[in-house]
């Protein structure tokens, strides 16, 4: 029995063959959809998967900031697709149906005030939409609606007292136990989305506690709550094992300092000089923790470019076996 194909690699067969319908110019797919029915398939079986399986949504803004068992083709066609491809199939589908998809754009973009109507919004996308914004318009809401039914004679107690202690946990969270819900939302934005090529995913079990997928896991979810010193620590550790299981296994001194100067003369690719300013940094964060009152500018962008540099190092992993 063949096996199934994963998202990631049905996206890959569906853009592919548009790519090839198009002879891989997407201006193409504006001049001839109408007028070449496999490439008008192709585009339409492409945006169709996409929409059905809720894939950049699912994937790219899902629970996960890691991704297992992704082919390493995935990504740069990704990226091609969504800053050459998505414009094109678009508008040559909108245009089928009687639609000008620039004189659409043009006509929104000229109205900005409509953009920031809330109303409008009939849910909340994670794709574009501020998520803390989002959450403080329907309490502002609420809020009004609060003194409505306070200002009311009768029939409104209980109405109010379905407002009044939302409204008080949510400034509960914020003022005493001391929840950055906007910062939350910004850092869980700015982290990579890592895809896993196979060989590096067969070697790490998905659940296993302390596995490269859970500490990533820690990693990801420590920084997102303004936790510097745990995610440094995680980081620091996902680093370690990376190395480790994959690029190095050294006999004698196991420490980190060893392990990136070993791997680093073995591959050129390994920028030994940034992995050891994030190792001395790692250390810095954790041992000065105490000192430290919040997550620093600084200290966020050397977290962020550790998980750039571990995602880099984890997609670039060697296979075969570590000697």
């Amino acid at each position: 029995m063949s096996k199934r194909a994963t998202p990631f690699e049905e996206f890959l067969a569906l853009f592919n063959r548009v790519k090839e319908e198009a002879k891989g110019d997407p201006r193409r797919v504006t001049t001839f959809y109408g007028q070449s029915q496999v490439l008008s398939d192709a585009a339409d079986a492409l945006d169709q998967f996409l929409w059905r399986s809720d894939f950049e949504r699912r994937f790219m803004h899902g629970p996960r900031k890691f991704h297992a068992q992704v082919p390493s083709e995935f990504e740069p066609a990704w990226r091609d697709y969504i800053k050459n491809w998505t414009g094109p199939i678009a508008g040559a589908r909108l245009g089928e149906l009687g639609f000008d998809l620039e004189k659409v754009v043009s006509e929104t973009l000229s109205a900005p005030d409509a953009l920031d109507e809330p109303e409008y919004d009939e849910h909340f996308d994670p794709r574009w939409d501020d998520g803390a914004a989002a959450i403080q318009t329907g309490l502002d809401h609420l809020g009004d609606k609060l003194s409505d039914y306070e200002d009311a004679e009768f029939g409104s107690t209980g109405a109010a007292n379905l407002c009044r202690p939302a409204l008080e946990a949510w400034d509960y969270l914020q003022k005493t136990i001391g929840i950055d819900v906007a910062g939350i939302f910004h850092r869980w934005r700015t982290v990579p989305v890592m895809f896993l090529p196979a060989h590096v995913s067969n070697r790490h079990g998905l659940t296993e506690k302390g596995s490269l997928f859970d500490l990533l896991d820690d990693a990801v979810r420590a920084y997102v709550a303004g936790a510097p010193a745990a995610a440094i620590a995680m980081c620091r550790a996902a680093l370690e094992m990376v190395l480790r299981e994959h690029y190095v296994r050294p006999t004698g001194d196991m420490s980190l300092d060893n392990l990136i100067d070993l791997a680093a003369r073995r591959f050129v690719f390994l920028d030994a000089a940034r992995l050891h300013r994030h190792r001395k940094a790692a250390n810095r964060i954790m041992h000065g923790y105490t000192a430290a009152k919040k997550l620093t500018a600084e200290d966020e962008e050397l977290i962020l470019d550790f998980f750039r540099n571990l995602k880099f190092l984890i997609q670039r992993a060697p296979g075969g076996n570590v000697s």
